[in-house]
Parts: C-alpha cells; sequence; structure tokens
C-alpha cells in the first residue's frame, strides 16, 4: 500500500486530510489482498509468457482506490452495521469523524479519475477496439446496480449491492490487467476468474512484508 499512499503525500502534501486517506489506505482487508494478488499474477505470468516488462500496478491503485471509497460508506451508522473497528483499529469515521470520512470517500473517488487519465494514456493500444472496451469495463456497473435500495433502504438489501460491488471491482481489475496485454480478453479471463476470486484462508500479513 506504501505507492498508493506516496502518491497522496507527493501530490497533496501531508496534511491532516491526507492523513485520514492515508489511514483508510491502510486498512488492508481479504478484499484489497485480492485486488493486489490478481494484478501482481497476471503481471508476472504474462510478463514471462510474452517476455516483457508490463507494469500495471496502476490498475491496483486504481482499484483500490474505488474500493476504499465505498467501503468508508458502506461502514457508516446509515449503512450496514455501523462498522467501528477493523484488525482492532478504529475505523475512519470513528476516528475522524463522519464529515471527514465522507470528504475521504470523494476526495479518493475524485482521484481515481485522475489515475484512469494517466493509465489510460500510458497503454499502447493497436486499435480503437481496446481503447473503447478499457472504457466500457471500467464504467460498467451492470453487475451492482440496484436503484431499489435507496427506495427499500434494508440492510439486507445493501449488503447485497455492497457484496456485488466488490465482486464486479474483482472482475474489473482482471478484465483491465488482462487489456493491457490481449485484445479478446474472454478466455483468459475465465482462467483467471477461477483462479482468484475464490481465494480462501487468505494469510493478510504477508501485505506488511
Amino acid at each position: 500500500m506504501e505507492k498508493s499512499i506516496s502518491r497522496i503525500y507527493n501530490k497533496f502534501g501531508k496534511t491532516p486530510f491526507t492523513t485520514a486517506i492515508a489511514y483508510e489506505l491502510n486498512d488492508i482487508d481479504k478484499n484489497v489482498y485480492k485486488l493486489l494478488e490478481i494484478v501482481k499474477i497476471i503481471e508476472c505470468e504474462q510478463n514471462i509468457k510474452y517476455n516483457l516488462n508490463h507494469n500495471i500496478e496502476n490498475i491496483f491503485i486504481l482499484m483500490v482506490y474505488i474500493y476504499h471509497s465505498n467501503k468508508i460508506l458502506f461502514n457508516l451508522p446509515s449503512m450496514l452495521d455501523n462498522v467501528t473497528l477493523h484488525d482492532n483499529k478504529p475505523t475512519s469515521h470513528i476516528l475522524y469523524s463522519e464529515s471527514v470520512s465522507q470528504l475521504v470517500s470523494i476526495g479518493l473517488m475524485s482521484e481515481t479519475f485522475i489515475i484512469f487519465n494517466e493509465l489510460f494514456k500510458s497503454l499502447s493500444f493497436s486499435d480503437n477496439n481496446s481503447k473503447s472496451q478499457f472504457f466500457k469495463i471500467f464504467l460498467d456497473d451492470s453487475d451492482y446496480k440496484n436503484p431499489t435500495i435507496f427506495v427499500h433502504n434494508t440492510k439486507h438489501e445493501l449488503n447485497k449491492f455492497y457484496n456485488n460491488f466488490v465482486n464486479s471491482i474483482l472482475k474489473k481489475t482482471i478484465k483491465l490487467s488482462l487489456l493491457c496485454y490481449y485484445e479478446n480478453i474472454e478466455l483468459e479471463y475465465n482462467k483467471y476468474y477461477k483462479k482468484i476470486i475464490f481465494i480462501n484462508n487468505i494469510n493478510e500479513s504477508i501485505l506488511y512484508k
């Protein structure tokens, strides 16, 4: 997580607000681990396969910002279960207040579009189809689009929405990572989806090494 946090500090300096962002990004759970594992595995295997030296870590940073931006909101008292602790540490809204945590969410989401633009410019696509795929994958909300949660705001509906969102983020990470290597990603996508999405018994401590 050091690079994603360094990016914030290098760009905006160390302030109370950026410290709150860094605190949230340091909340590393099993989903962050999966995002990291997806990018690392695909980058390593495809670079070896094609004798390349692509660095696609910005895809991880992009997705982890989106993930945390949403996770903050779903931790709030009005949302899921008023989560107050992660790994025995206070969640962002407990430590920094609900207002600040919501600003952190907005800040992270705003930064994702900047990262996306930088990432898109850095990739060399051979045709317009690959370019349009990149945008289409990133903006796709079909997996978790459910307007009824704002009408029938039940914990069950919110939890279902959140789980679908997390699964969508994981699938997008696979697709965007593969698109850096393939124009047609479907065959490789199915292989990596089966391989990575169902990772169990995650040892989160390896992220701190």
